[in-house]
Formats: C-alpha cells, sequence, structure tokens
C-alpha cells in the first residue's frame, strides 16, 4: 500500500492569489501521483492529506474530478482516504469505512 498526498487547486486562484502557488510547489498533483503509483505499482494506492482550493471556496473535494486526473497516468487500484479509515494488509490490502465496513 502506498499512501501519498495530493493538491487540487483551481488555476483561477493564481491570478487572484499567488501565494497558492507556493502551496502548489509543495505538494503534488493527481496527474503526478498517478506517475508515482505507476512506477510504485502498490496492491493499493491512497490518497491522504488532500489539498484542494477552488473558487468559490468548498469544503468538498470534488473526488470524480481527482479520480479522472489522477487516471490520466495510473490505471491502478486507488481509493481516496477519509478521516478515521482503516485498512487490514495481509496477502490482500482491504480498506474499511469508518464504521467498519469494507468499502469494495
Amino acid at each position: 500500500m502506498l499512501i501519498h498526498e495530493v493538491a487540487v487547486i483551481d488555476p483561477d486562484l493564481f491570478k487572484a492569489y499567488p501565494n497558492y502557488r507556493a502551496i502548489e510547489n509543495h505538494h503534488t498533483s493527481p496527474e503526478e501521483a498517478g506517475k508515482i503509483f505507476a512506477q510504485a505499482k502498490p496492491k493499493l494506492a491512497v490518497y491522504s492529506h488532500i489539498v484542494f482550493a477552488s473558487q468559490p471556496p468548498t469544503q468538498d473535494v470534488p473526488e470524480d474530478a481527482l479520480l479522472k486526473r489522477t487516471r490520466t497516468t495510473y490505471q491502478g487500484p486507488l481509493v481516496i482516504g477519509h478521516d478515521l479509515m482503516s485498512f487490514v494488509i495481509s496477502d490482500k490490502v482491504e480498506d474499511f469505512a469508518p464504521d467498519g465496513t469494507a468499502m469494495k
């Protein structure tokens, strides 16, 4: 299992708030993370520490867009992490929601 951070920042924010460029420079884009996952070939890739900034501001990470951008460079198993999510690692890797139910 490979756990990786990712950042999705709306390009329009760079014009109004140049400091977002510094935030982006310290994080990995979905496409870059996908390349890392493709090279490492984990049994399961997991996104954690998801940085998301949009205009207008919202708390909800657009998971479909995040997955779509990652899939341009990586086609393997991928999960978007959530608070209190857990994993069982044995011969296979399983992920569980905070209530203990299997995610797949």
